[in-house]
């Protein structure tokens, strides 16, 4: 599997926890059930998850665009000019 495949699933990965996380707290907040100290405690990790999530993607991308580039000095290197 190539590194590019790696990165678009990692970056998919990323989207789709971060869907599910939206989804169980919009869940949390309908159901009513939680008191409030719960629902706090709640929303205050799925921040932390979201923030951390964000913070993957940001490595994930850098590195994306770093290969990227040592890709692109390879090919030029390796053309005969």
């Amino acid at each position: 599997m190539s590194f590019s495949l790696c990165v678009f699933l990692g970056i998919a990965c990323i989207i789709l926890a971060s869907g599910i996380a939206k989804a169980i707290q919009a869940r949390a907040e309908t159901a009513g059930a939680a008191d409030d100290g719960q629902l706090a405690r709640v929303e205050e990790r799925m921040g932390a998850l979201e923030a951390r999530l964000g913070d993957i993607q940001e490595i994930v991308l850098a590195a994306d665009e770093k290969l990227e580039r040592l890709e692109g000095q390879l090919l030029n290197q390796t053309r005969p000019e």
